[in-house]
């Protein structure tokens, strides 16, 4: 299986490591090649050294923002470690992928994709089931990263980076007897219409992604507080 058969020859995508200075976000461009190995080009260039592990979230739906019920999608949390570097490239193999699901890697962040909402104030609220990986990874540490792209608007548009945006995070979970409880899974409802009977769920969780700060591609950014699980 070679991944260039599902994601295409070319991609704009989220690469995270995490360097001695804490967790660093880059966007670049993402070249899968027949041994599934990546070219990452990443354009204000980078500090990762040979033998850095780093994740990449791949995503074949990246940027599309229209309903297409024939898209096959495919995603994967890539975890690679850089073999090559010449100023902004890059050169990532794969230290373990699944195409459906990312898995935890010792050493490296795990991405996912989310069914989300924004609020004005930039607060993030996302529906999981109880026993997903997220889930259970969000209540072992609920410090977090979210990454959107240019299709959400935001107070803090100025800080977009290649139309994508990232934000630290803490999480907490909503609890269904609270007001707001009904108003978001309604709100969801009218958001993702086609996917009426996954919101309407009563074992949902409802978890609000409380925004700590914007963080701008290349910048390191330490987790804040707490013990890693």
């Amino acid at each position: 299986m070679a991944l260039q058969d599902y994601r295409g020859e070319q991609l704009l995508e989220v690469l995270v490591s995490c360097q001695h200075q804490g967790i660093v976000h880059h966007i670049g461009v993402v070249y899968p090649r027949r041994s599934n190995a990546l070219q990452v080009f990443i354009p204000k260039g980078h500090a990762l050294a040979i033998g850095s592990l780093v994740t990449l979230h791949l995503d074949n739906c990246s940027g599309v923002d229209e309903l297409d019920a024939e898209r096959r999608v495919y995603r994967a949390s890539y975890k690679g470690r850089v073999v090559q570097t010449d100023e902004n490239w890059a050169t990532v193999e794969p230290v373990e992928y699944m195409l459906i699901h990312g898995t935890l890697a010792a050493g490296q962040p795990h991405t996912t994709v989310l069914a989300f909402l924004s609020s004005e104030d930039d607060g993030v609220f996302l529906i999981s089931m109880p026993g997903t990986f997220k889930s259970q990874v969000l209540k072992c540490d609920p410090r977090c990263f979210f990454t959107i792209d240019e299709r959400a608007k935001f107070t803090f548009e100025q800080s977009i980076e290649w139309n994508d945006t990232t934000l630290a995070t803490r999480a907490h979970l909503v609890p269904q007897n609270s007001p707001v409880h009904g108003q978001i899974r309604t709100a969801f409802l009218l958001k993702n219409p086609w996917e009426a009977a996954f919101f309407m769920r009563t074992e949902l969780e409802m978890l609000h992604l409380q925004r700590v700060a914007v963080v701008c591609a290349g910048e390191p950014r330490h987790r804040l507080g707490g013990t890693p699980c």
